[in-house]
């Protein structure tokens, strides 16, 4: 059950590198399970900034953490605003070489756009996340993200995640920590 949560948090998404395009925010995460599915379930990045900051679950988010444990509850709610530690230039970096590329393209397929306006959006939201107050967290990523809607294919994110398991695991793992950033 612990892996359905690590879908939603797009912690593989915070390992991939970026530029930065100004344009819009995503205001709906829409789950989806499959590529031929558009239409998913749709959880509004407003409601997991509450939940984030007062443990109060709205609508399809509601009904999402209701298949949770309290326990699996608790650590969704702390890993939206987990800052994840890196900076600008590590993700350059990463974004440079072959495997980082890879999996961006990944990614970017996994949110059903696998286009190169698809990896540009991930980069967007991951740098422009990095800039936010909190650095570069979920919520951060989400909300950089450059469209009104972002859609995830949890069973490709699964694959993706399962496939960089020893990186989730230690990103996961690790407590809360203020993380500094140079610009």
């Amino acid at each position: 059950m612990r892996y359905w949560i690590s879908s939603l948090l797009l912690s593989g998404v915070l390992t991939t590198v970026g530029a930065i395009a100004p344009v819009l925010a995503a205001e709906t995460l829409n789950l989806v399970f499959g590529t031929q599915n558009q239409r998913g379930m749709e959880i509004a990045v407003a409601d997991l900034r509450t939940y984030a900051e007062t443990g109060r679950a709205n609508g399809n988010l509601q009904v999402l953490l209701s298949m949770a444990t309290p326990e699996q509850q608790a650590e969704f709610r702390q890993l939206l605003t987990l800052p994840f530690p890196v900076k600008a230039e590590q993700l350059q970096a990463l974004g440079e070489q072959q495997s980082g590329a890879d999996l961006l393209k990944s990614v970017a397929a996994a949110t059903l756009r696998p286009d190169d306006e698809g990896i540009t959006a991930l980069k967007t939201a991951m740098l422009k996340g990095l800039n936010a107050e909190g650095g570069l967290t979920l919520l951060a990523f989400l909300e950089a993200y450059p469209a009104s809607t972002m859609t995830i294919d949890i069973i490709q994110m699964q694959a993706i995640l399962e496939a960089n398991k020893p990186l989730m695991e230690k990103y996961l793992s690790r407590q809360a920590q203020p993380v500094t950033h140079n610009q």
